[in-house]
């Protein structure tokens, strides 16, 4: 019987080094990922498409509203 169809179809093989085995290692056990692979799949998602500067885009511009950091001062004048 074939298996199913998944959006995991495509295979990377890499060595790393010490430190990058280790950072995977505390991701996996601090995210509760089902396996090393899953792992690194999500970090590797995250360090492509979730962090500033790296977002496609057509999707850069697509905000609800601007960032803001601190709280909301309202001043009446």
């Amino acid at each position: 019987m074939a298996r199913p169809r998944t959006e995991f179809r495509n295979e990377l093989k890499t060595r790393v080094s010490d430190r990058v085995y280790e950072g995977v290692q505390q991701f996996l056990a601090a995210n509760r990922c089902a396996s090393e692979a899953r792992a690194i799949s999500e970090l590797l998602e995250l360090a492509l498409f979730g962090t500033v500067g790296s977002v496609p885009g057509q999707l850069a511009d697509n905000s609800h509203g601007t960032a803001q950091r601190g709280p909301v001062i309202i001043r009446h004048e």
